[in-house]
């Protein structure tokens, strides 16, 4: 319900919610619910918002390694908070630096 609140405060329209179940300790080539996320925003160019920063990674070369590959490839993200759990892309029209 965080994200759906999030978004409603500012202005975004959620086009879709990725929920994974597996450990963050893993890599995004071992994280399909990760890298569908990450492909979606990619192919439509919509913004992620992260709920938890903890959810790109275990330790910061795996959550540097994910924000760097969507730097790389013009994809905006948005860590709502620094600490457990939703991934959501949201429409491209709202940006946040």
């Amino acid at each position: 319900q965080y994200i759906k609140d999030y978004a409603t405060m500012h202005g975004y329209e959620i086009i879709e919610i990725f929920r994974e179940k597996i450990s963050g300790a893993k890599t995004r080539a071992e994280r399909p619910v990760l890298d569908a996320c990450i492909e979606k925003a990619k192919e439509t160019g919509a913004t992620i918002v992260v709920y938890d920063i903890t959810r790109w990674g275990r330790n910061v070369w795996d959550v540097l390694d994910n924000v760097n590959y969507c730097v790389k490839n013009k994809i905006n993200v948005i860590f709502s908070k620094l600490s457990a759990g939703r991934c959501t892309v949201v429409s491209r029209y709202r940006l946040v630096y």
